[in-house]
C-alpha cells in the first residue's frame, strides 16, 4: 500500500532556467479533464472497470460459497428434487467398486460424494477449491484492470499531468492488487516520479523506496530515487545506487559520480522512439514537444522550433509547450515574443507556476523590474514550494539592492531544496558582496559537494581567493571551472590576467587568445591581448587587436595609447595624424577628470604632442607616484582613482 504520508495536494536560475527533461520551464500542470479529453475518458473506464470487478467478484464469491456451505448442511431428511436418484447411482457405484476399494484401502468418508483413495481431496472440499479458482480468475480480472490503470497514468505522465497520474496510481497501491509485486512496484515508482515533478521530495523518495523494495532490479527505480536523493541533499547513498544501475545495465550521466550532467547516453535511441511514434501518430503533440527537447540540445534551434509550433497547433491550450517555445525564442534574444507565449500559457492554465515566473525573469531582462517583482510575488502564492521561483525572485531582489530580501527568498528555496546549486551559488555571491568571506566559502564549498562539476561554485571560490590577494589558489579555481565550462569567454579571460598577475605572460596570451576567440565583442580582453603582445616584441599583432578594441569601443585610452605607441616601430604612419589627435583629446579628458592619463612621460617625448600637454602628463605621474609612496609608508593601499598608475 501507499506509505502513510501519501495526499493529493491542488497542483498549482542564477536567474536562469535548464534536458531530459526539457529545459526548466518542462513542469506539470493540472489536466483540465475536458469531455474531449480522451485520456480521461479512458481512465474513468478503466477506474470503474476495476471497481465493479473487484465489487463483483466479492459478491459473487461470498454467494457460492454460501450456497455450497448451505447445501453441505442440508439435513437428510430435506433432500432436494432429484437428490434419491443421485443417491442410488453412488450406491451402486460403491456396490461394483467394493473389491476395488479394499485393494486400494479407500476409507468411507461422511457427508456426500463418492469416497476417494487418500491421494485425493474429499469431494466436499472440491466446491472450495472451485469456489477459490473463480476468486483467482476474479483476481486475475482485478490485475488485468489495475495493468490498464496503470498504462494509463504511464500515458498521464508522459502528458507531464503529474497529479492525475499521482491520483491514480494511488487508486492502484490502496486496491486489491497491490499485493502482486509487479504491479505494486510500477504504482509505487510512478507515484515517486510524479511527485518528484511535484517537487514533494520527501514523499517521492518514500514510494521509490517501497517501489525498490518490491522490484530490487529495477534499475530505473534506482536511477529516480538517486535523482530525489540528490535534490534533497542526501548523498550518502546516491554513489551506491548509481553504481548499482550502471552494474544493472542502466547507462547513467550523473554529478555524484563526476559526470557532466549534460551527458546524455540514450539521445539516439529516444530521438528514434520519437519519430516512430510520431510516425504512427502524427497527432500526439507531447511527442512533438519531447522531440524538440532532444533537437534544441543537439542545436537545431529551427527544427525544435518548428516541432514545439506543430505541438501547439495540435492542441492549442498546451500551456507547457508554450512555456518551452517561450524559453526557445528567449534564447535567440526574442523578448517580446517569448514574453507573449508566456502570458498565452498562463491563460490556457492558470495553475502553470513556472509560467508565472517565466513572465517574470523576462520582464526583469527587458528592464521592467517592478513587473517581475509582481509576477514573481503571484508564482510564490500560487506555489509557495516552488524553489526556482523563490532563487529568480531573491536574484530579481538583488540586482535592486536588496539584499535581507534576497537573503531570506534564498534560505527559503535552500529550507525547500537543500541542493538548489544556483540559490547557494548566488547565496554566496551575496555573503561574498557583504564582505562575509566565510559565509560566502561555505556556500560555494557546499555547491561544490552537491554539484562536484558546478563551474558557477569554482568562479565564486577564485573570486574570493582574489578578494584576499591569494592569485594562486585563484588560478587554480578558475582553471577547474574552465575545465567544467570550456565555452566560457569571461573564464578565460579571468584565467588570463590571474596569469599575467603571477608572471606567465605567454601563457596569459593563450589564455587571452582563448577568450577573444569565443566572444569577440569584448574590447577590453582584446586591449590587454593587444598590451601583451606588445610586451612580448609582437608589434604587429598587437595592433591588430588594439585596432579591433578600438572598433569596439572607441573611447579607449589605455588601448589607443599602446596602439599609437606600437606604430612607432612597425611603421604604419598612415593614419599617424588622426590618431595623434584622438591621443591629445582623450588625455586632455583624462586630466581634466583628476585621472592619471594613459600616456607616460617618456612615451610622450616621442610623441607629436604640444609641450604643456607633455608638462602636465609629467606633472600627473608625480603626483600619483608621491600619493603612492605617503600610502606605502602609512602601511596603506594606493589610494583609488587617480593615485594609481595606469593599466598597460
Amino acid at each position: 500500500g501507499a506509505p502513510s504520508f501519501w495526499r493529493v495536494a491542488p497542483c498549482v536560475s542564477f536567474s536562469g532556467m535548464s534536458a531530459s527533461d526539457p529545459p526548466a520551464a518542462r513542469v506539470g500542470r493540472a489536466c483540465s479533464c475536458m469531455p474531449c479529453c480522451s485520456s480521461c475518458l479512458l481512465l474513468r473506464e478503466k477506474k470503474a472497470e476495476l471497481h465493479a470487478t473487484r465489487v463483483h467478484s466479492a459478491v459473487d464469491l461470498e454467494g457460492r460459497l454460501g450456497e455450497k456451505e448451505t447445501e453441505s448442511q442440508l439435513p437428510s431428511s430435506k433432500k432436494r428434487p432429484g437428490e434419491a436418484d443421485e443417491g442410488e447411482k453412488r450406491r451402486r457405484i460403491e456396490d461394483e467398486n467394493q473389491s476395488a476399494d479394499q485393494t486400494l484401502h479407500i476409507e468411507p468418508k461422511d457427508g456426500w460424494g463418492p469416497r476417494a483413495p487418500r491421494s485425493c481431496v474429499p469431494r466436499q472440499f472440491v466446491a472450495g477449491q472451485g469456489a477459490r479458482q473463480e476468486a483467482g480468475d476474479a483476481a486475475a480480472l482485478v490485475k488485468q484492470s489495475a495493468e490498464e490503470v496503470l498504462d494509463v497514468a504511464t500515458t498521464l505522465l508522459k502528458l507531464r499531468r503529474y497529479e492525475e497520474c499521482f491520483s491514480v496510481c494511488c487508486e492502484v497501491t490502496n486496491g486489491a492488487s497491490a499485493g502482486d509485486p509487479v504491479i505494486g512496484a510500477k504504482a509505487h515508482y510512478l507515484c515517486g516520479v510524479s511527485l518528484k515533478q511535484l517537487g514533494r521530495l520527501s514523499e517521492a523518495a518514500g514510494f521509490l523506496v517501497l517501489a525498490a523494495g518490491l522490484d530490487p532490479k529495477n534499475a530505473e527505480t534506482l536511477y529516480q530515487l538517486a535523482c530525489v536523493l540528490t535534490d534533497q541533499g542526501t548523498l550518502q547513498l546516491v554513489p551506491s545506487l548509481l553504481a548499482t544501475c550502471r552494474a544493472l545495465g542502466r547507462p547513467v550521466a550523473h554529478p555524484a559520480l563526476g559526470d557532466a550532467p549534460a551527458a546524455e547516453q540514450l539521445g539516439g535511441a529516444t530521438k528514434e522512439g520519437l519519430l516512430k511514434t510520431l510516425a504512427r501518430m502524427p497527432s500526439a503533440y507531447y511527442a512533438w514537444d519531447a522531440l524538440s527537447a532532444i533537437l534544441w540540445r543537439e542545436g537545431d534551434r529551427r527544427l525544435a522550433e518548428l516541432c514545439l509550433r506543430r505541438a501547439i497547433d495540435i492542441r492549442p491550450d498546451y500551456a507547457e509547450g508554450m512555456c518551452n517555445l517561450g524559453n526557445l525564442l528567449k534564447e535567440g534574444g526574442d523578448l517580446e515574443g517569448a514574453k507573449d507565449l508566456y502570458t498565452r500559457a498562463v491563460a490556457a492554465s492558470a495553475g502553470l507556476t513556472v509560467a508565472y515566473g517565466n513572465i517574470a525573469g523576462v520582464c526583469h531582462e527587458m528592464g521592467d523590474s517592478d513587473a517581475g517583482l509582481a509576477w514573481y510575488a503571484r508564482a510564490l502564492e500560487l506555489d509557495p514550494q516552488q524553489a526556482d521561483v523563490c532563487n529568480n525572485f531573491g536574484s530579481a531582489l538583488q540586482d535592486k539592492g536588496m539584499l535581507d530580501h534576497a537573503e531570506q527568498l534564498y534560505k527559503r528555496a535552500l529550507a525547500i531544496k537543500p541542493a538548489h546549486m544556483q540559490a547557494l551559488v548566488n547565496m554566496g555571491n551575496l555573503y561574498r558582496r557583504r564582505g562575509n568571506a566565510a559565509g560566502a566559502l561555505s556556500c560555494f564549498r557546499r555547491a561544490v559537494g552537491y554539484h562536484p562539476t558546478c563551474a558557477p561554485a569554482r568562479r565564486g571560490m577564485a573570486a574570493l581567493c582574489c578578494d584576499m590577494g591569494e592569485s594562486e589558489a585563484a588560478l587554480v579555481e578558475i582553471k577547474a571551472a574552465i575545465a567544467m565550462d570550456t565555452a566560457n569567454a569571461l573564464d578565460f579571460a579571468t584565467a588570463g590576467f590571474l596569469c599575467r598577475i603571477t608572471g606567465r605572460l605567454e601563457e596569459a596570451v593563450s589564455y587571452f587568445a582563448s577568450a577573444f576567440a569565443i566572444n569577440p565583442k569584448m574590447p577590453k580582453v582584446a586591449g590587454v591581448l593587444g598590451g601583451l603582445l606588445k610586451d612580448l616584441g609582437r608589434p604587429e599583432e598587437a595592433v591588430f587587436y588594439f585596432r579591433h578594441a578600438l572598433r569596439e569601443k572607441p573611447i579607449q585610452a589605455d588601448a589607443l595609447c599602446n596602439m599609437v605607441h606600437s606604430l612607432l616601430f612597425v611603421c604604419l604612419w598612415r593614419h599617424r595624424s588622426e590618431a595623434m589627435l584622438m591621443l591629445e583629446v582623450v588625455t586632455r579628458a583624462q586630466l581634466a577628470a583628476g585621472d592619471t592619463p594613459s600616456v607616460q612621460p617618456f612615451h610622450a617625448l616621442a610623441y607629436s604632442l604640444p609641450d604643456s600637454l607633455i608638462t602636465s602628463i609629467s606633472q600627473s605621474y608625480a603626483a600619483c607616484a608621491a600619493l603612492n609612496a605617503q600610502a606605502a609608508l602609512a602601511g596603506c593601499p594606493p589610494p583609488p582613482g587617480g593615485g594609481g598608475l595606469p593599466e598597460r
